[in-house]
């Protein structure tokens, strides 16, 4: 797995309600392929407030690829 996928998918796994993400086999696989499609044709992706963890809309920007950590309060960090 490439670099971007394995960060975009570290961000779709802290960022993605549990429930929505694993709603059928290959559901979690196809979102995380519709955000590297995202970030290659529009430079970003999304995951809407409906969707997130904490109700808020989350952006992940291609100038932001990098190595993300999780803290114990959940929060993704991106370092360069």
């Amino acid at each position: 797995m490439s670099n971007v996928a394995e960060t975009v998918a570290f961000w779709i796994d802290n960022n993605y309600r549990d429930d929505r993400l694993n709603r059928d086999a290959g559901t979690r696989a196809r979102i995380v392929a519709d955000r590297i499609a995202d970030i290659e044709t529009r430079g970003d992706a999304f995951i809407s407030r409906h969707d997130s963890k904490d109700g808020q809309v989350k952006v992940l920007r291609r100038s932001e690829l990098g190595c993300m950590t999780s803290n114990s309060a959940g929060r993704t960090t991106l370092y360069y």
